[in-house]
């Protein structure tokens, strides 16, 4: 192992442009970054950060049929990228249009 300098900085690290490594440094700590393709298959907590709601409300929506889903052998729901923007696009539009209403 290293010692690092007084600056608590690891001098093998500190050789590296980090402007080069806008995610964080290769094999310390990075964080990867795909881009999204709309048959992802996401887990409940994720579609309620999208649709900014909780886990229970998108088990509902599932249970009414407003978002389709996969189940898995454990009884799990798996949920694709493009169902849940598609029903964030109509909730959007939802808002917007009883906003507009007299």
């Amino acid at each position: 192992m290293q010692k690092s300098d007084k600056t608590g900085a690891c001098p093998k690290l500190s050789r590296i442009h980090h402007s080069n490594y806008p995610f964080g440094i290769p094999g310390v700590g990075m964080i990867t970054r795909t881009l999204e393709a709309p048959d992802d298959l996401m887990m409940a907590a994720d579609p309620g950060q999208i649709l900014r709601v909780s886990v229970a409300m998108v088990r509902r929506l599932a249970r009414d049929g407003r978002l389709l889903f996969t189940g898995t052998v454990g009884g799990g729901r798996l949920f694709r990228r493009a169902d849940v923007e598609r029903l964030a696009l109509d909730r959007q539009t939802d808002r917007s249009a009883r906003s507009g209403a007299p």
